[in-house]
């Protein structure tokens, strides 16, 4: 058990976060800020996990912070298609998979990606930490089921909207999802939300500010600045 710091003031202990955890937020709004410090504090603790990065700008924030060389050798920072790499440091290491695919366009992105994130989720034990950013963008039916499965590693999904998602599946999302953290999602996203969560109101979600965030944990609302600046380790 370890204090993970979610942002200026909001500190929560490690295994007080039920899987999964959802991350959701517009474009700009500090989505990504809270996922890199996220995936910095398991590694300064040191955890073993991956952070699933399609398009690559997180991973590299998040190397661009890693100095010390006894830090270094307990990370891996791997390119999407270096599948050798990645099922060696399998449960060994925090790895950093940078997809780095903007030139082939998100729906052959989200090709590539949904074998690799299966055989990760299928692979990883239950210590592990699995982060993915633009979670519902590559969703097929088995993927979508190992994210809610029970069995599943601590899984933490970031996504920018919930519109790619069928109204079973967003009920299903919700009725596993006890930890959110909300930065100034979509207004049909915040309205779905105030629907399935009694703490929550679409009126105060649509005027959180920019680099804020909403964080509901086991029923009890917490407002937080996103941690800034990021450390480096």
């Amino acid at each position: 058990m370890f204090e993970l710091h979610l942002g200026e003031g909001l500190s929560i202990q490690s295994t007080e976060l039920s899987s999964p955890l959802l991350v959701l937020g517009k474009s700009g709004q500090g989505k990504s800020v809270f996922l890199m410090n996220l995936v910095l504090e398991l590694i300064k603790n040191g955890q073993k996990g991956y952070l699933y990065d399609p398009f690559g700008d997180i991973a590299l924030k998040v190397k661009a912070q890693l100095k010390a060389p006894e830090v270094l050798t307990r990370v891996e920072f791997v390119s999407h298609d270096d599948s050798a790499t990645i099922a060696k440091a399998l449960n060994e290491k925090f790895v950093l998979i940078r997809g780095d695919m903007l030139d082939e366009g998100s729906r052959k992105a989200n090709d590539l990606a949904r074998p690799l994130l299966k055989s990760i989720l299928a692979a990883a034990d239950a210590t592990s930490w699995i982060i993915i950013d633009e979670a519902f963008g590559m969703i097929d039916d088995e993927l979508f089921g190992l994210y809610l499965s029970k069995s599943s590693p601590q899984l933490v999904l970031g996504a920018t909207e919930l519109v790619g998602l069928s109204a079973k599946e967003r009920s299903q999302l919700f009725k596993a999802t006890k930890n959110i953290a909300l930065y100034k999602p979509r207004e049909l996203d915040a309205k779905w939300l105030e629907e399935n969560y009694s703490e929550l109101n679409a009126k105060d979600i649509g005027a959180i500010q920019q680099y804020h965030f909403q964080f509901l944990h086991n029923e009890k609302l917490t407002y937080a600045a996103a941690p800034w600046p990021l450390p480096k380790l």
